[in-house]
């Protein structure tokens, strides 16, 4: 980092305070951006977590505009002809079944491995005796199995 020192003098009131110096410095530091190469007071820098480094003010400034910029959403597909509400209220249902139920492995003895949909924590489950009631893991529900 590129520092430059710029020292402004300014002289005191030699009446009132006839035991101080009569100069003193105020010492300011420049540094240059590292992002955008901008020379300002190291005062205006903070580090920031997006950039990775300590950014001048306009730099967050400019992150925070393009962030708020609000985006364009993307294109839905094309319906067939002929669908209606009935079909997309289908078709959600549909989507709530499939999120529901967990597709498992068999182990043999009645066993299956089950991964529990709330944290991924594989374990064994008896869907006959339903043992275990809920995810050792998480205390998640045993959900539907499909085999």
């Amino acid at each position: 980092m590129v520092l430059w020192l710029v020292f402004k003098s300014f002289s005191c009131n030699r009446e009132k305070n006839k035991n101080k110096i009569s100069n003193v410095y105020e010492m300011e530091v420049k540094v240059k951006c590292r992002k955008c190469g901008r020379m300002d007071s190291s005062t205006n820098y903070t580090l920031d977590n997006f950039y990775g480094m300590v950014v001048c003010a306009m730099c967050v400034k400019d992150k925070k505009h393009k962030q708020s910029k609000p985006e364009i959403a993307p294109a839905q597909k094309p319906k067939m002809p002929g669908w209606d509400a009935e079909d997309d209220l289908l078709e959600r249902a549909y989507k709530a079944k499939q999120q529901s139920t967990v597709v498992v492995k068999q182990l043999g003895n009645g066993r299956v491995n089950y991964n529990c949909p709330m944290c991924k924590y594989a374990f064994e489950y008896d869907p006959i005796e339903k043992k275990p009631g809920k995810c050792p893991y998480c205390s998640g529900e045993v959900f539907r199995v499909a085999y």
